[in-house]
């Protein structure tokens, strides 16, 4: 029986908006994040930025400065890159 990759996003756990990741649900800043997927069409001028960033879904991040009104600043390989609301509300993850 084939078995489902843990870090697809199903109907049954879609993931978390970063954006939701708040309070008790952050974790630690070393703890890593699996990015699940971008919450926007392929093509959308968005997704096309966060992809150039690197952030495409199957890359573990980590929360760096948690996510509060004006963005959160997430740690990508040695890389460290701010994103705005607009753009956190889109990058769906798995926390562990």
């Amino acid at each position: 029986m084939p078995t489902q990759d843990p870090f697809v996003p199903t109907p049954a756990h879609p993931g978390l908006a970063l954006t939701q990741l708040r309070g008790a649900r952050c974790p630690a800043p070393a703890v890593a994040c699996r990015l699940l997927a971008l919450d926007c069409a392929h093509e959308d001028p968005r997704a096309q930025r966060l992809r150039m960033l690197g952030l495409r879904p199957g890359v573990e991040v980590r929360v760096l400065h948690a996510p509060g009104p004006r963005g959160a600043v997430l740690g990508l390989g040695s890389a460290r890159i701010a994103l705005g609301p607009e753009l956190l509300a889109l990058l769906r993850v798995r926390v562990p």
